[in-house]
């Protein structure tokens, strides 16, 4: 599997994992097209455009809160 789709196909993933159903759709459905040729594979370059979790969202407050 080219670099590219790797990366597609782990964005898919990840956000369907996160429940970010329409943002994995979107990946689902850009890959389909960069798979049949419609569209240049941007995959890698999605993967690093990514965000990045914030601190503050990563940290667990705990019980407390």
């Amino acid at each position: 599997m080219c670099p590219d789709c790797e990366a597609r196909r782990k964005l898919a993933r990840d956000a369907f994992l996160n429940a970010k159903i329409k943002e994995a759709v979107g990946h689902i459905a850009k890959g389909a097209v960069e798979a049949v040729g419609l569209k240049k594979k941007t995959g890698v370059v999605d993967a690093r455009e990514k965000p990045r979790p914030k601190r503050a969202d990563t940290k667990d407050s705990g019980a407390a809160g």
